[in-house]
């Protein structure tokens, strides 16, 4: 009788820890998704994709990044200190976004991605590649009647400047590179080869 009431005993302490385990799973689980309820409602379900890469490509780090858009990560990237650039996945979760490692040079991970901004780790150059592309776009609009185009030039090459209703484009914060377009093209160097 005394063993059958300590294995009796026995059942009910294993049964009571696992029970307290998966609530706290659960009381976990239901937090993570209050949060995220609570961010897509504020409307910070933000995310952006980020490649970190030398060069030649031949060290790679494809990263999701939630909770921060192109413009926020280039600005967090552009601040970081040397020492953050030995770990930039943990720098950006100590900036409050969350990362995921999508693919690296060993993962041989195939696929399209749409980029938002690329981190050349040799250079310590952030493009935003988003608003170049949306800058690129707003330069192949048509030059209207009442637009302003001017050329200045320079020892070593020219400066086409596009003026639209009196407002110069400019290319946005993080543009680093801007491609020759035909017809409209603004604020773009050229040197002369």
């Amino acid at each position: 009788m005394k063993e059958l009431k300590s294995s009796l005993d026995m059942i009910r302490r294993t049964a009571s820890g696992l029970i307290t385990g998966i609530e706290a799973q659960l009381f976990e689980l239901e937090r993570d998704r209050e949060l995220m309820q609570d961010m897509s409602i504020n409307g910070q379900d933000k995310e952006s994709l980020l490649l970190i890469q030398d060069r030649d490509l031949t060290q790679y780090s494809l990263l999701s990044v939630s909770g921060m858009e192109a413009a926020e990560l280039v600005e967090a990237l552009s601040a970081m200190k040397d020492y953050d650039r030995l770990d930039i996945a943990e720098y950006l979760d100590n900036m409050g976004a969350w990362t995921t490692e999508i693919a690296n040079e060993r993962t041989r991970e195939f696929g399209e991605y749409h980029l938002d901004v690329r981190y050349y780790t040799d250079a310590n150059e952030v493009i935003n590649l988003k608003a170049e592309i949306e800058f690129n776009e707003r330069a192949k609009e048509p030059i209207g009647a009442d637009d302003v185009i001017l050329k200045i030039a320079f020892a070593d090459g020219f400066e086409v400047e596009r003026i639209t209703r009196n407002v110069p484009t400019r290319a946005p914060p993080g543009c680093s590179r801007i491609r020759p377009l035909r017809r409209s093209i603004a604020s773009k160097r050229h040197s002369r080869g």
